[in-house]
């Protein structure tokens, strides 16, 4: 399912009812085909998120999608991918059962935070690191992560989300689609070649780019312009991007978003021993620093951004995150 929107003020007329036995209690927000819902299984008195889809997105790819998600997160046992309860249809809606995790998407941390500190950043893409080597052991690659699937909850934990675009590495993905989010494709996954885990390491490469510095390695008006970004060289070092990135970190990542898979990390441990071997050689900006770093923009080459004092309410502590 696409990102969510926050949930509005108007009431939704589903709260209160019950769809299979679940006992719809709050939105939790929208998206493009459907809704999240805060829900109890009234059996187990459960607490799980329950994903409706709309009626007219029913017949569509969409449909595929969500029960794609079902069946690969049903496949996985591991505590960094959210768990798949229960998945069906019920007086014509098809629903979805998951895990509730109390918290934030990185995206949504991003967003009030700016940036985070090279440590924390690190722990948190060695954690999805960790759950996508659970994905690659089964053989799926998840081919959409980034920070809108990445949920960061108010205990710490570190959960990967929407597996709707998962699918076999073994799969003929040569079928003329191009799906995932643009901004944190491969370019193998933008020319309908066969990809594998690598793809999944670049995706997270992106989002590690972006947590550190603000920004994204490349830039693009369209996704096209995007895909010749990337053809055109490699981006802005790390280390140069971000301040209190040292460069042993930052060629770690740099590896991850390289242009060919074979020059990326030759699997998901790897890369993660790489980040927490080299995530030392980084140092912190001090709290309330102003932190000047170049962006890549045509028509504006510096921005100056201000580390919070302290992060936002749901914002997870460095402290929460424990080791890597």
């Amino acid at each position: 399912m696409p990102p969510l929107r926050p949930a509005e003020d108007a009431p939704d007329p589903r709260i209160g009812t019950t769809v299979a036995g679940y006992r719809i209690e709050g939105l939790l927000g929208h998206g493009a085909t459907g809704s999240v819902y805060r829900a109890v299984r009234i059996a187990l008195d459960l607490p799980v998120a329950l994903k409706l889809l709309r009626p007219e997105a029913s017949d569509s790819g969409f449909r595929a999608r969500f029960e794609q998600e079902a069946r690969c997160a049903a496949a996985i046992r591991h505590p960094g991918v959210v768990q798949v309860y229960d998945a069906g249809m019920c007086e014509g809606c098809h629903y979805l059962a998951v895990e509730l995790v109390e918290g934030s998407t990185l995206s949504q941390v991003l967003a009030d935070r700016l940036v985070l500190p090279p440590d924390e950043a690190v722990r948190v893409m060695v954690r999805v690191l960790d759950a996508l080597a659970a994905l690659a052991d089964a053989g799926l690659v998840h081919r959409d992560v980034k920070p809108d699937n990445i949920m960061i909850g108010r205990d710490g934990q570190v959960k990967l989300i929407d597996l709707g675009l998962a699918r076999s590495r073994w799969s003929d993905v040569s079928d003329g689609r191009i799906v995932g989010t643009p901004a944190y494709m491969p370019p193998e996954q933008w020319l309908g070649s066969a990809i594998d885990h690598r793809a999944d390491q670049f995706g997270l490469g992106v989002t590690g780019y972006l947590a550190m510095s603000g920004q994204r390695p490349w830039a693009g008006a369209s996704p096209l312009a995007l895909l010749e970004a990337m053809r055109a060289g490699r981006p802005l070092p790390l280390h140069r991007a971000a301040a209190g990135v040292g460069e042993a970190l930052s060629a770690v990542l740099m590896r991850m978003l390289a242009f060919e898979a074979a020059l990326r990390w030759p699997d998901h441990r790897s890369c993660a021993a790489a980040l927490v071997q080299n995530a030392g050689t980084s140092r912190t900006p001090r709290p309330g620093r102003l932190v000047t770093v170049p962006v890549q923009n045509p028509e504006t080459t510096r921005i100056t951004r201000r580390i919070q004092r302290t992060p936002a309410p749901y914002a997870t502590p460095r402290s929460a995150l424990g080791a890597p």
